[in-house]
């Protein structure tokens, strides 16, 4: 059968340390324990993905794997998802099964970094960010409440020039619907650009 049907491979997020791996239960952070023979001390090689599909490195195929040395006096590895082809690098909202990545847009190549409007403005419970980038680069477009505090991340990672949409569903990194009010957004290139705006959800 496929992938999908194979419960062994399966990440979890269900806080059950001895059956699962994992520690937290609903924190966004998922695992699985593999079984190794103390012979087996070699490179592990692997990919991530949803349902059971090769959700890494779209029409790149499967070759954006991950390795990772495998050491019985430290069984714990760590690593994060997503692609080395930055086309298709983005985030997933795992509860879901959908993305929460950027969509590019064939609008040409822009001359210049721009963070527009949000849409539509005020919002309930969704809208749109749109942002252009003149040259490749690493971004986070990052959500904020009135005090400053960083409330969801929705893109973080290479993002090669182009113009691209994000959209927020007024939810924050842990799935929580957040209540009425105003938020900032934020587009960071690091020392290319950086700009903040308001934007607000009415209920």
């Amino acid at each position: 059968g496929t992938l999908k049907n194979r419960p062994e491979n399966t990440m979890l997020d269900d806080g059950l340390t001895a059956t699962s791996g994992d520690l937290v239960a609903g924190d966004s952070v998922f695992s699985v324990i593999f079984e190794y023979e103390a012979t087996d001390v070699v490179g592990q090689e692997f990919k991530f993905g949803i349902g059971g599909g090769d959700n890494e490195g779209g029409v790149g195929g499967y070759g954006n794997n991950h390795v990772e040395n495998l050491d019985p006096a430290n069984p714990l590895v760590a690593s994060y998802f997503g692609s080395i082809n930055p086309a298709y690098y983005s985030a997933w909202d795992y509860d879901t099964n959908t993305p929460l990545a950027i969509e590019e847009h064939d609008a040409g190549m822009p001359t210049v970094f721009a963070l527009r409007n949000n849409y539509p403005n005020p919002f309930n419970p969704t809208t749109s960010i749109d942002f252009t980038l003149p040259i490749g680069a690493e971004v986070t477009l990052n959500i904020y409440n009135i005090l400053g505090q960083r409330i969801a991340t929705l893109h973080n990672g290479y993002a090669k020039p182009g113009t691209y949409t994000a959209t927020w569903n007024g939810r924050d990194d842990r799935g929580a619907l957040v209540s009425s009010g105003v938020y900032l957004y934020e587009l960071d290139a690091g020392a290319y650009y950086h700009s903040v705006k308001k934007m607000t959800l009415l209920k």
